[in-house]
């Protein structure tokens, strides 16, 4: 999900629409000379959002990026054997090894991907869905700035292992959309918005009508931001 505005004042008008920066982008798939998948450190390059190497490839340097962490209650039931997403093994933690599976997926996003992504290496990380920000107006909290995966982690892990904090639902990414829309104003530069989630979205109002997450993508569509949702567990993922 995504897209990329710039008509405003705020931004070049280089790019109007995604059309424009992928015609740009360079071709997909690994170095030369390197295998499809050899090891996280080394594939790392091919996880680049073909937009964001398309902008790199244009001269467009100054980005940022927004890391989202889903803890809601559907974490518990999504995992593999009995496990919920967000349980740590023991086992791994002893052996530094990633603990959860959303600590697999920050770990294969790497510090290479964030210097990519992230040109001033101040990396807001954020979480949504536990008990206290579902009832909160801006539906989300911040749960600092990382410079490198190790800060993204350390975050992550305090996050969902302080026993305060209860998980909660739904799943909505409003909240996050809303406050990477913030940043974007805030900073006058293109963002990529990473959700780490469990599921799909189910915010729908009972009233019907257009969910908040549907309502803030389509808001965020006059902003430079690109939306990228990485599902995780036993799903369904959805939206």
């Amino acid at each position: 999900m995504g897209i990329c505005g710039s008509r405003g004042a705020m931004f070049h008008d280089r790019f109007t629409t995604w059309d424009d920066v992928r015609a740009s982008e360079p071709p997909r798939g690994p170095p030369a000379g390197s295998s499809a998948c050899p090891g996280v450190s080394e594939s790392v390059p091919v996880l680049v959002p073909p937009r964001v190497a398309g902008l790199r490839s244009s001269g467009f340097e100054d980005t940022g990026l927004i890391l989202a962490i889903d803890n809601t209650g559907s974490n518990d039931v999504k995992g593999w054997g009995g496990k919920g997403l967000h349980d740590l093994d023991h086992w791994a933690v002893a052996d530094g090894r990633p603990a959860t599976p959303y600590e697999v997926v920050l770990s294969a996003l790497g510090d290479r991907m964030l210097s990519i992504l992230d040109r001033d290496s101040v990396v807001p990380v954020l979480g949504f869905g536990d008990s206290v920000t579902t009832t909160h107006g801006s539906g989300c909290r911040a749960l600092g700035e990382a410079r490198c995966i190790a800060d993204a982690l350390a975050l992550y892990r305090d996050y969902v292992c302080d026993e305060r904090i209860g998980k909660s639902g739904p799943t909505s990414f409003a909240g996050v959309i809303a406050r990477a829309m913030d940043r974007v104003r805030e900073t006058r530069r293109f963002h990529t918005l990473i959700i780490l989630t469990d599921g799909a979205v189910d915010d729908e109002p009972d009233s019907g009508g257009p969910s908040p997450t549907a309502e803030a993508i389509v808001a965020a569509a006059s902003l430079p931001l690109e939306i990228i949702a990485v599902g995780i567990g036993t799903g369904p993922v959805s939206g």
